[in-house]
């Protein structure tokens, strides 16, 4: 509005001249749009979530998509199985893979999940075990490695969320360890329990398969000597010829669980395989806000009738003494003709799936998901088999998909039409596929915010205490001698 006030004050034009101003405006502005150096929407790189991608016919995504979750998977080796991970199991809060199989010359940037910081420990002694943690960007979280002890595999996250403290341990322990292992592992549970966290949860595959008296007992002595419970009670590894539950989950207060349970295994491994364990807490998970934006299709609009059109309005009808009502009846007559010119839509903004990450794609893991739970109903082979060719078509189609969207990337890159600060940001999609449109939690005074209004106040106060000047031993400059006439 400031510009409009100086351009009416210092112009001195009527009549049609008045209007080709206006209209030589108009066009330099959207010449300036077609550059590619303004950005036409300005806004959260996001886009609109189509919520009828999300399944509403079953209650189990639904409570893990609305409640913070965590989930375990023995993946044995997490290198190019990264993008299928992202896609299974983006709504959960917080993910721990258990044999990773990784060494320290494998970079981070390889690892990443769009939205979620990662948390790594590799085994020293060879190329096997390991373990990554990720915890989501909008979710305040540390790594307590004052608790996690050198002889044993295992990652230690304080996190706070909702004003609640808590702990959660990923552990992996080697088949036939030896009985010092498991020792330490209590040793590691019991720093744990020296913080006076009240919220403890531990979880991996601790190769104890409890449905044998002999493991069974280990763990029952663990549970009894730090008050845990263990809540898997369905088999979550197979063999060839057998099955057995030493994915667990302990935690110290069950009555902060609202669900848990077993997973569908929707990695690639066809004889000898893992699953899944998760488990959901009873308060909900940080969302980004959701909020309308109006948007404008620049690239649809027809501007030969839009210039028609400005030079058909009678621009004298808007004029006032008052500079201002004269500014906005000029400012609101502009915007009407370029809403009847210009397509224009409001759409709901939420947190978006990545782009390769299709409605189709989704859909076949909701339909793989009904396979493995009607397969766990009937133990009919044939029901697995087709199980199995659906897992293999989604992980097919999710590497296809990312592929496809690296591509697009790169054929953008070498256009020679592409804008300065377009071909930047096309760069940007591959060094950092996402970028946050809002800080994460922000601790103050030993007190975490994850609110909006109040993470935006505490960066408002911050902001206006720094422009405070110390004005106590402040004293003026000496007057200058006035310049002769």
């Amino acid at each position: 509005m400031q510009i409009g006030l100086h351009y009416s004050r210092h112009t001195k034009i009527k009549g049609l001249d008045y209007l080709t101003s206006f209209e030589f405006l108009i066009i330099t502005s959207l010449l300036l749009i077609c550059s590619g150096d303004i950005e036409p929407n300005p806004g959260p790189t996001v886009v609109q979530d189509n919520a009828s991608t999300h399944s509403t016919d079953n209650t189990q995504e639904c409570i893990v998509m609305n409640n913070f979750s965590v989930v375990h998977y023995n993946i044995q080796s997490i290198l190019n199985k990264v993008d299928v991970l992202g896609a299974e199991l983006k709504n959960f809060d917080i993910i721990c893979l258990t044999e990773t199989w990784l060494n320290p010359n494998i970079s981070d940037d390889c690892l990443t999940i769009d939205g979620f910081k990662l948390y790594r420990r590799d085994r020293r002694s060879d190329s096997h075990g390991g373990i990554c943690v990720y915890a989501k960007n909008n979710v305040y979280s540390r790594r307590r490695s004052d608790l996690e002890l050198p002889d044993i595999e295992c990652v230690w996250l304080e996190l706070n969320s909702h004003h609640r403290k808590f702990l959660i341990g990923t552990f992996y322990r080697p088949p036939n360890s030896s009985a010092e292992i498991l020792s330490l592992i209590e040793d590691s549970i019991g720093l744990a329990f020296d913080t006076n966290v009240n919220n403890i949860f531990i979880t991996g595959d601790f190769n104890l398969d409890i449905l044998k008296n002999s493991s069974r007992q280990k763990v029952r002595d663990i549970c009894q000597h730090f008050s845990l419970e263990q809540l898997i009670t369905e088999p979550t590894h197979y063999t060839e010829s057998s099955s057995s539950i030493i994915d667990l989950v302990f935690t110290s207060n069950k009555t902060n669980i609202l669900s848990s349970g077993v997973g569908d295994p929707f990695l690639e491994q066809n004889i000898r395989y893992h699953c899944p364990v998760f488990f959901v807490l009873n308060f909900n998970k940080n969302t980004s806000p959701i909020f309308h934006r109006h948007i404008w299709l620049f690239d649809r609009g027809d501007y030969d009738s839009f210039s028609q059109s400005i030079q058909e309005t009678n621009w004298s009808m808007l004029k006032n003494d008052d500079i201002n009502i004269y500014a906005k009846n000029v400012t609101e007559k502009i915007s009407t003709l370029a809403t009847q010119h210009i397509p224009n839509k409001t759409i709901k903004v939420r947190k978006s799936d990545p782009p390769w990450l299709t409605n189709e794609i989704k859909i076949m893991i909701r339909k793989r998901k009904r396979l493995y739970n009607k397969y766990k109903i009937t133990k009919n082979i044939i029901d697995f088999e087709n199980y199995k060719h659906l897992r293999n078509k989604v992980i097919t189609e999710v590497r296809k998909s990312k592929q496809l969207q690296t591509d697009k990337l790169a054929e953008k890159l070498k256009n020679n039409d592409i804008g300065q600060r377009d071909w930047w940001r096309v760069l940007k999609g591959f060094i950092k596929p996402e970028q946050a449109s809002t800080p994460p939690p922000l601790v103050k005074d030993d007190i975490v915010h994850s609110d909006e209004t109040e993470k935006a106040n505490i960066l408002n106060d911050f902001f206006a205490e720094q422009t405070v000047l110390n004005e106590i031993n402040a004293s003026l400059p000496a007057d200058s001698p006035q310049p002769p006439y």
